[in-house]
Formats: C-alpha cells, sequence, structure tokens
C-alpha cells in the first residue's frame, strides 16, 4: 500500500471533516421536513416513479432531464450500496453532467472517488459540493431573514 503525500492526506482530512459537516447539515435539513414524508410515500410522487423506473430491470431511458439526473442519482447509490464502486462512478458521473450545481451528486461522487482510492478527484468533488451546500445554507439563511422581516413590517 502507497502512502499518500502530506499535502493530500491534509486535504482529504479536511474535506472528510468538511463531508461530515454537511451530512450534519443534510440530516438536520431531513428531520425539519419529517412533515412532507407522507409525500413520498404515494405511488404518483415524481421522484419516486424516476426512481422506481432506475432500479427496475426493463427500465427505458427518462425524457426529462430531472427524470434522467433521478435516475442517475439512484442507479448511483444502488451500485455503491451494492459494492459496485464502478458503475456507482459512472452513474454519479452521469448525475453531475446533468446536474453540476447538486451538492449530493458531487459529495456522493467524491465518496466513491475515495473508496476507488482516487485522492485527487475525491478532494475535488468533495469540495465542490461542500462549497455549493455551503452557498445553498447561506442563500436559504438569508431568504428565510427577509421573510422574517416583512413578516415584522406587516404586522
Amino acid at each position: 500500500m502507497r502512502r499518500l503525500p502530506a499535502g493530500v492526506l491534509r486535504r482529504v482530512t479536511i474535506a472528510a471533516l468538511t463531508i461530515i459537516g454537511v451530512g450534519i447539515v443534510l440530516v438536520q435539513r431531513t428531520s425539519w421536513r419529517s412533515s412532507d414524508r407522507f409525500v413520498d410515500e404515494r405511488p404518483e410522487h415524481p421522484r419516486r416513479e424516476a426512481r422506481d423506473k432506475a432500479l427496475s430491470s426493463n427500465a427505458q431511458p427518462a425524457d426529462e432531464p430531472a427524470d434522467r439526473f433521478t435516475a442517475a442519482f439512484e442507479r448511483g447509490i444502488a451500485a455503491y450500496n451494492a459494492d459496485d464502486a464502478e458503475r456507482a462512478v459512472d452513474a454519479f458521473e452521469e448525475a453531475v453532467r446533468l446536474a453540476p450545481d447538486n451538492a449530493e451528486a458531487r459529495i456522493n461522487l467524491g465518496l466513491v472517488y475515495m473508496r476507488l482510492q482516487r485522492p485527487e478527484d475525491a478532494i475535488r468533488e468533495l469540495e465542490a459540493g461542500a462549497r455549493l451546500e455551503r452557498e445553498r445554507t447561506q442563500k436559504h439563511s438569508a431568504q428565510r431573514e427577509q421573510r422574517k422581516q416583512t413578516d415584522t413590517i406587516k404586522e
């Protein structure tokens, strides 16, 4: 087993710690939306349909870009969970190509790259995913603050 240079090891460590922080934010974000959970259980929900279509053995190519992204993302998750890192890389690379501003797809691609011992690629994707998630969080915080101020003015 070859050793990584100190600079690369440091960047991988920073990226991993950043991912842990992003993971905590995602868990919190998911718990905030717990009241919406029943929506995902309905069979006519578009994301669930796309996921089921992507995972079925006779899957037809999705027509819309959002459907193609969801199908690729779900294929990546299924392949990663099945310990097939090569298929997971292909699927997540397609998802990133279809939605380059999706933080979750970039983070998952970075994690697969780490599993395949491709530290430079992993660092690039993990840093991009963390940056996108940070920007999204800041944007939503600013919007929440603006709504709060607007509500105060109306009262």
